[in-house]
């Protein structure tokens, strides 16, 4: 009984289900009919797509570890073809690590490479011999390096300022002045700085020099030469330039100097004296070192040396000395109780009165005295010369370099790592 209602109400789902569909399918074929009744077409599936752009693919270049891949150029263009064939389509190269090399052609870092080599070199060579044989050439060229990152900066200015001084002795000068001057300098290094460089690193003969300047400065003689030739011409130059504005000074300008700094030309009052110090930290109270220092004077005053009583028994500084201050002058003691007796207490004469301080009690006795003086203008007119000069030439470079900067305008363009900043590399 129950199988046969069961089945009944099977085909009853069974139909409901097949009206079910006919229903939905009889509905989706209007969809796809317009306003006017007519069938809509149908979109086609292989429409062209807008092309995707490629995802970058990124490869960082290290610069200190790939010095020897990147060596020629041949070996550059063979590693970005392989680089592109296998799929990279953004590279960055770092050119230049902090290590005083670059994968480019450089005229800075050679020099200051040797100036950092001729630095280590001397302070090895000032170290005792147990001490130099244990420095390895790993420490060595840890030491080049931080030398090399330190002072590139201020290296790097001091090539733009003899490249600015260099171009304006460049535009004063006719073509036939310059050959003959850079001809005559060029000869100065062939004749002493080329021997100098040999004994310098060490070699045998300038053969020597030209290879170890390519394999360890990245440099060449010739560029070498170039660069001191210039940095030869850019002194001169700045000299010419500077200090013929400077030499003139006149006996007003002089006077006028010596009046506004008459301080300069004066000496304080000074005076060299011994001391017997007994200190209040030594001792259990005051009136035990007053005891002391009373029982110290009396051995002075009784005619025994001052020197022997002041190594053996004071407690200041000046003790294993005999007591004895070097010249000290006017108003450089805290004490101003101390300074009146060293600079009014007669020469030679120990002082009757215990002078006390917060640190402790002293008897004193002048040695020396020179007072005051002023030295006359006409003993000073050297001096006044030679600073009133150097004042002008400052100013005059100052100026000098100004108009430079404006008419060979530099750029300099300061790189910024970020070495935290994730970068796929193989």
């Amino acid at each position: 009984m129950y199988t046969k209602t069961y089945l009944r109400m099977a085909r009853y789902i069974l139909l409901l289900l097949a009206v079910l569909c006919l229903v939905i399918s009889c509905s989706g074929d209007d969809g796809n009919k317009g306003d006017d009744g007519n069938k809509k077409p149908e979109i086609p599936i292989d429409v062209d797509k807008p092309p995707m752009a490629d995802k970058p693919i990124q490869m960082w270049i290290d610069a200190h570890a790939n010095f020897s891949r990147f060596a020629t150029k041949e070996a550059i263009k063979s590693s970005l073809e392989k680089m592109k064939a296998t799929g990279f389509n953004e590279i960055y190269v770092d050119v230049k690590p902090g290590i005083g090399y670059a994968l480019y052609d450089s005229d800075i870092l050679p020099q200051l490479r040797r100036s950092g080599i001729r630095m280590i070199r001397e302070q090895v060579n000032k170290m005792p011999p147990e001490e130099r044989a244990k420095i390895s050439k790993a420490e060595i060229d840890k030491n080049l390096d931080a030398f090399v990152q330190m002072q590139y900066p201020e290296f790097l200015m001091s090539q733009i300022r003899d490249a600015m001084l260099y171009n304006d002795f460049f535009v004063a000068k006719s073509p036939e002045e310059r050959q003959s001057l850079e001809k005559n300098i060029g000869d100065q290094f062939d004749l002493k700085e080329v021997p100098a460089m040999v004994k310098e690193f060490q070699l045998r003969d300038t053969a020597e020099l030209k290879q170890y300047l390519q394999n360890e400065l990245g440099s060449s003689l010739e560029r070498e030469k170039m660069q001191w030739v210039r940095s030869m011409i850019a002194f001169e130059w700045s000299k010419f330039a500077v200090d013929s504005a400077s030499n003139e000074c006149t006996h007003d300008e002089m006077m006028e100097f010596y009046t506004a700094n008459k301080d300069k030309f004066t000496s304080k009052t000074r005076a060299q004296w011994q001391e017997l110090f007994v200190s209040f930290s030594n001792h259990k109270s005051e009136e035990e070192a007053r005891m002391k220092m009373a029982w110290m004077g009396n051995q002075v005053a009784n005619g025994l040396p001052f020197e022997d009583i002041a190594k053996k028994n004071s407690d200041g500084f000046t003790a294993s000395k005999g007591g004895l201050w070097d010249w000290t002058q006017r108003g450089s003691l805290a004490s101003q109780e101390l300074e009146d007796a060293v600079f009014t207490q007669p020469v030679g004469v120990l002082s009757t009165k215990i002078l006390r301080t917060d640190k402790g009690l002293h008897l004193i006795r002048v040695v020396k005295r020179a007072e005051s003086t002023t030295v006359p203008f006409i003993e000073a007119q050297v001096t006044i010369r030679e600073q009133i000069r150097r004042q002008r030439r400052q100013k005059n470079e100052q100026e000098y370099f100004a108009e430079l900067q404006r008419k060979y305008p530099t750029i300099v363009l300061k790189e910024r790592i970020d070495f935290n900043l994730e970068r796929q590399s193989l």
